[in-house]
């Protein structure tokens, strides 16, 4: 029996071992087998993860894989040090410019850099918004980035549950990515309103790069803006991590945020996502994963990966780099199962569902099977999950095939819903205002880079977002949504029963139709 990662992915295992029973309990080969590897012959397992995939010419080794790991984002964090610069020069200028005004929020990190990149044409700034706006390396197909957009947005629901089930939860495999998290303070050691807002903050720069259709990524477009805060962002967390904190391992973690980190990420929200659809029940047509695929290689290219470890040339090289960074990357830790327990932690139990721990742990080890859902100590499936599950795929399933049925429709309305919940979970009107706000550093207008740090080695939980009143008002209103939505859930849910029967309905009249035909 093969994994859930594994079953209807033919690109993992081939036809002539499919039926092995020996295939989930082959021996860690990817611990012994050393290079040069056997294209097409040679049968490797990642090692606490339950995947099992065929060696080929696209796939990347381990040790190519871990040197990417030691290189940020070379024009991204020359940027950050020309802002860091100019907003606090050294005591040893003659004449230090004059800081800019108090402003009410944390600055904004996009706003100083086209501050900057106006004041010196020829700086860091200005090289790292022109890389930004201009034409990628590579043809940009827009219909194709529109069709990846609709295919996320139609099928919001298989996609999304994906996403944070498989791309997030799973994600956590990787001590390395998780280091970058305990170090910052950014999802652990919180309270689960807080994981919950901090996990809308995360899925905003996704969905901006979803809704509004491929003038988002276009210069000026929204999209483009999250990922260059979210870029800009990087950069100072890399500073920080490695000017401000003590113990950071750089020989066994590389740089924080590397590329590797950024590309196996990206990969993630892609591939993923794609394959973590399929476990739901909801697999996607060879179009779909194509468009999708384009649509990420044009992100991973904005968010900072290098066009030489940019691994969404097309959906097989896509798969086999996301096999090739988790035969390098993925070891299953005590910190994955702390983190994977927190983010499911902070979503179980609320509105409009009020999905406990356990189904939220059934549905995670749906996408990502039995054995990455031990190595992450998430508890087992008992006989109610199991059918829980099985209804889960079901109603997605159903909702998949009437989303393809009708696809402009359901792409316009799964882009409503959620940036309705966007702006309802956040408390304010507009993902691009809540980037503002999110993506900044100081108190003052300007970056905080005071050298030294906390000398007791403490997580740094400070690295933008909000000041203490700001968060203090998310929560509040974060809660009081929650509360509404509690008061509206027998009503919603008699309408989602309405909507479902509606749905069958519609399903057999057009499948009579074509009988008749």
């Amino acid at each position: 029996m093969l994994p859930a990662y594994a079953r209807g992915n033919s690109r993992y295992i081939n036809s002539d071992i499919s039926d092995r029973a020996d295939v989930r309990i082959l021996p860690p080969l990817s611990r012994r087998i050393k290079p040069p590897l056997t294209s097409g012959r040679t049968l490797v397992e990642v090692e606490g993860a339950g995947i099992c995939f065929r060696w080929t010419d696209a796939h990347d080794s381990p040790e190519v894989v871990l040197e990417k790991r030691k290189t940020g984002d070379p024009l991204a964090d020359e940027a950050m040090s020309e802002l860091l610069s100019t907003s606090n020069p050294s005591s040893s200028s003659p004449t230090p410019p004059p800081s800019p005004p108090p402003t009410k929020h944390k600055h904004d990190f996009l706003a100083l850099a086209r501050k900057q990149a106006a004041a010196s044409p020829s700086g860091a700034c200005a090289a790292l918004l022109n890389s930004i706006n201009e034409p990628p390396p590579f043809q940009v197909d827009w219909s194709s980035i529109a069709r990846g957009q609709d295919f996320f947005l139609r099928r919001a629901p298989s996609t999304s549950l994906a996403l944070l089930h498989l791309s997030l939860v799973g994600g956590f495999s990787s001590p390395g990515i998780n280091e970058v998290l305990f170090g910052t303070g950014y999802l652990m050691n919180s309270k689960p309103s807080v994981v919950q807002l901090r996990l809308f903050e995360t899925m905003a720069m996704v969905i901006a790069c979803m809704a509004h259709g491929p003038a988002t990524l276009r210069e000026g477009g929204g999209g483009l803006e999250a990922v260059a805060r979210v870029r800009l962002l990087h950069a100072f967390v890399r500073r920080r991590l490695l000017r401000r904190m003590k113990g950071w391992d750089e020989e066994k973690h590389g740089i924080p945020i590397n590329q590797a980190d950024m590309a196996v990420t990206a990969l993630s929200f892609s591939v993923n996502v794609i394959f973590g659809s399929e476990a739901l029940g909801c697999p996607a047509t060879a179009q779909d994963m194509s468009d999708y695929i384009h649509l990420w290689k044009l992100i991973a290219h904005r968010i900072g990966v290098l066009p030489e470890n940019n691994p969404h040339e097309d959906y097989d090289t896509a798969v086999a780099g996301l096999e090739s960074y988790l035969l390098a990357l993925v070891k299953p830790d005590e910190s994955s199962s702390r983190a994977s327990a927190a983010v499911l932690s902070g979503v179980a139990d609320q509105p409009p569902f009020k999905l406990t721990f356990q189904r939220l742990s059934s549905l995670s080890r749906c996408c990502m099977g039995d054995i990455l859902a031990d190595a992450l100590a998430l508890p087992p499936m008992t006989a109610a999950d199991r059918i829980f599950v099985a209804v889960c795929k079901v109603a997605l399933r159903l909702q998949s095939t009437i989303a393809d049925a009708f696809p402009n429709f359901f792409a316009r309305r799964g882009e409503n819903v959620i940036l309705a919940n966007l702006e309802m979970f956040l408390g304010e009107k507009g993902v691009a205002k809540r980037f503002n706000k999110t993506m900044g550093g100081g108190n003052d207008g300007k970056p905080d880079e005071k050298p030294g740090g906390k000398p007791d080695g403490k997580p740094l939980t400070r690295f933008g977002g909000y000041d203490d009143e700001e968060r203090e008002a998310s929560l509040k209103k974060l809660e009081e949504n929650l509360k509404a939505l509690e008061e509206r859930k027998g009503k919603r849910t008699f309408t989602m029963l309405n909507k479902a029967l509606l749905g069958i309905i519609v399903v057999f009249v057009v499948r009579a139709g074509t009988s008749a035909k």
